[in-house]
């Protein structure tokens, strides 16, 4: 895996999963299922931050057994190392590296090559994503790439899953105070009950007084032309300041608003819908 379109369709993947996933599903067994796959790796976890400890959340290719009981700390094993470094730790014969830490119930001894990028959430680590191959070989300055942009989106992603886990945690017990981080988007403070949004689903579109669709496609083709400007901008933006993985995340959303495909599939809903109502 190495093109651009090859990186498109793999964050496509991900963004499917997510936004398929029920609020009581948990995506990430899917995620590495299809990392793994799409990488042609035959191992992808995914390990938790939790205090200074990493947790093994999720795998395919490791035995399923060890999913939630593996544990190690940040300074521990080559996974703790990514965590130590805040970046990807690329090791071909991982069993001989001195920082290789052994989990006898994860069956991983037949496997050779190593990989694992942080999972960066403003700053901040919350996880860890790894993969292995049972044959000894050089990873591609393509697949680290694309590795890194994985991680880079499945961050905020790990992170919304911690909180939800929190909020559910606290479902028959006693009532306490749980504080969160977000971001500011003005400046001054608010006081108000917290509300947590999940995704909404249509089934079918709401009925109602239709305006000329002729004029509405019209209206959508302009909000998705000024959309990819404002990702174009963004993407320049990033790639003065940080490096070329952060950008990729607007390249490839940019790509999704130009894929021929993609339109002619919104073209073909409006199209059936203005002869509905």
């Amino acid at each position: 895996m190495t093109s651009k379109q090859d990186s498109l369709k793999t964050l496509s993947l991900i963004a499917q999963i997510i936004q398929k996933s029920g609020p009581s599903e948990n995506p990430l067994a899917h995620i590495v299922m299809m990392v793994r796959d799409e990488m042609k790796v035959d191992v992808c976890s995914l390990y938790l931050l939790q205090g200074k400890d990493l947790i093994l959340v999720a795998s395919d290719g490791l035995d399923t057994s060890s999913v939630g009981k593996v544990r190690m700390g940040i300074h521990e094993g080559l996974t703790g190392l990514a965590v130590e470094k805040l970046q990807p730790v690329i090791v071909k014969e991982a069993s001989n590296h001195p920082r290789f830490k052994y989990f006898p119930e994860t069956g991983e001894e037949k496997f050779q090559t190593f990989a694992a990028v942080p999972l960066m959430d403003r700053q901040e680590v919350v996880g860890v994503l790894t993969i292995q191959t049972t044959e000894s070989r050089e990873l591609t300055p393509q697949e680290i790439e694309l590795l890194k942009l994985i991680a880079f989106q499945l961050a905020g992603v790990v992170q919304n899953l911690v909180t939800l886990e929190m909020m559910q945690c606290e479902e028959g017990t006693a009532k306490r105070s749980l504080q969160f981080r977000g971001v500011p988007v003005a400046p001054g403070f608010g006081i108000g009950p917290a509300c947590f949004l999940y995704m909404s689903r249509v089934s079918a579109p709401l009925k109602g007084r239709r305006k000329n669709p002729q004029d509405e496609w019209k209206k959508l083709k302009n909000s998705i032309q000024k959309a990819s400007q404002d990702l174009l901008k963004m993407e320049k933006k990033l790639m003065k300041r940080f490096s070329r993985s952060e950008s990729d995340i607007f390249y490839s959303h940019r790509m999704m608003l130009s894929d021929k495909s993609f339109l002619k599939k919104i073209f073909l809903c409006q199209f059936v819908l203005s002869y509905q109502f």
